[in-house]
């Protein structure tokens, strides 16, 4: 065969090269290929989507999972586009927040389903020229949701402790996925302006999220973690200040709708922590029900340090930082412990034949929820309740009048217990149950106790409780 030289040499003698047609393919040829390939990423991530929305409107899987998790399965199969400001965009989104504000004030407990929709929602804008895109949308609306369904269920500590985890990883991401960017005085005032606004909200959020340890936020969740306390703080602060230190790094896109975001989360922050701090209006003091060392889960003025949004309190028995030796009920160092009466009082409500779950098991019986319980007439409309007593457990009758020391019951978990604890509320409704709707609950001090907070130890002569906090009672 002859040699018909290279290319070069066949633009000078002017001979015609002859190549295989299947060496160039035709356009024709390229989308023939695409409409053959099969979408593999799109059917994994939607089979994971249809089963993440499923299991999360079921309950099989915590609504804390399920909505960030569609919301980064949804961002993940969007186009991202940007979003037009059009009387479209206004109608969704004021249907989008009326329907969230409905559930908020009728339906907290089915909060989960409506707002799985919401997170889908940002897909039916219109496609337009603004600065916000759809996966902006799509992740800023799954965060808020997220951040909302914590605060309803009492979950705000474990969100925020992800989040400090979360959001230095995130900014890293986003730096290391984009090519790098110009500095930050070449940049256009708009750019540059945008990217400030950015770096500043980060800050904020940031120094804020930090100052969340210092009430015993997270303290709970030490009980559980490896370290202690001073080591789950640390590792708040330090995802705190890496975030704030990486929001001020030039690179990858300004968010709006993220920004918005943190920007609200800041607010949140700084109203709870407020509300921590405050002077508690019109508290009642009681004697503590109880003897010997006692640690308080649930207390406190703010979603940070009571995860009821109540003035109630939740306190277990701790030793050598477990609040058991074993699986079962009877394990538990508070389970069996007695109950006092804390104070006078005429008995109005009395029930003790649910049983004792075992722990950390789904509640069998939701419309039960406060378990075995007394109340108490305190007097000028107040009532007292204790709740999740123990099976056969009390002592006292209907109509009976108590007195301070009066033994009425032992500690117990039965209701919607995740173990053995001592629940303790004063409402103005002697009405049984939890979290009544309409009813007003009063903050509790406790006096003549002894308590540690942050490693310190105090005789007050009233002392106005929060999580994290140790007490010694010797009931005289």
């Amino acid at each position: 065969m002859a040699d018909i030289g290279s290319p070069e040499e066949l633009a000078v003698t002017g001979h015609a090269a002859t190549t295989p047609a299947t060496t160039a393919p035709t356009t024709r040829h390229r989308a023939q290929d695409r409409r053959r390939r099969v979408p593999v990423r799109a059917i994994v991530l939607g089979t994971g989507l249809v089963m993440v929305v499923l299991a999360g409107a079921t309950g099989r899987v915590s609504g804390l999972v399920a909505l960030p998790v569609t919301g980064v399965l949804v961002a993940a199969l969007a186009a991202d586009r940007p979003v037009a400001l059009t009387r479209r965009t206004m109608v969704v989104a004021g249907l989008a927040l009326l329907g969230y504000a409905g559930v908020l004030v009728f339906a907290p407990g089915v909060f989960v389903v409506p707002a799985l929709l919401l997170v889908v929602s940002p897909l039916a804008l219109p496609t337009g020229t603004t600065m916000v895109t759809t996966r902006d949308l799509v992740l800023s609306v799954a965060g808020a949701l997220t951040l909302t369904l914590a605060h309803l269920s009492g979950r705000t500590a474990l969100v925020l402790a992800v989040t400090a985890a979360g959001l230095p990883v995130l900014l890293a991401a986003r730096l290391l996925r984009r090519r790098p960017a110009a500095p930050l005085l070449r940049r256009r005032p708009a750019a540059r302006r945008a990217y400030l606004v950015r770096a500043l909200t980060v800050l904020v959020f940031a120094a804020l999220l930090a100052a969340t340890t210092l009430p015993g936020t997270y303290d709970t969740l030490a009980l559980t973690l490896p370290g202690g306390v001073f080591t789950v703080r640390t590792a708040i602060v330090a995802g705190a200040v890496a975030a704030a230190a990486l929001a001020f790094v030039p690179g990858g896109r300004v968010l709006p709708a993220a920004t918005a975001l943190l920007a609200a989360a800041s607010m949140y922050l700084a109203f709870e922590l407020a509300a921590t701090y405050r002077e508690p209006a019109d508290p009642v003091t009681l004697r503590a029900p109880f003897v010997g060392d006692w640690y308080i889960v649930h207390g406190g003025h703010s979603a940070l340090v009571n995860g009821y949004r109540s003035e109630s309190l939740d306190l277990i028995q701790v030793n050598d930082g477990s609040s058991h030796n074993g699986a079962g009920v009877s394990d538990y160092y508070a389970f069996d412990q007695p109950l006092l009466a804390p104070t006078d009082g005429t008995v109005v409500y009395v029930s003790d034949g649910l049983p004792d779950r075992t722990p950390s098991t789904p509640d069998p019986d939701p419309a039960h929820a406060a378990g075995n319980q007394i109340v108490l007439d305190l007097g000028g409309g107040r009532y007292l309740h204790l709740a999740h007593l123990e099976h056969g457990s009390a002592l006292v009758n209907v109509g009976e009048r108590v007195t301070r020391e009066h033994a009425v019951a032992r500690v117990g978990n039965s209701g919607d217990s995740a173990e053995p604890h001592v629940h303790i509320e004063v409402r103005d409704s002697p009405d049984p149950g939890l979290r009544r709707a309409g009813v007003r609950t009063f903050p509790i001090r406790f006096t003549d106790v002894v308590v540690t907070r942050g490693g310190h130890t105090s005789l007050p002569a009233a002392v106005d409780l929060r999580r994290g906090d140790h007490i010694q009672s010797h009931f005289s």
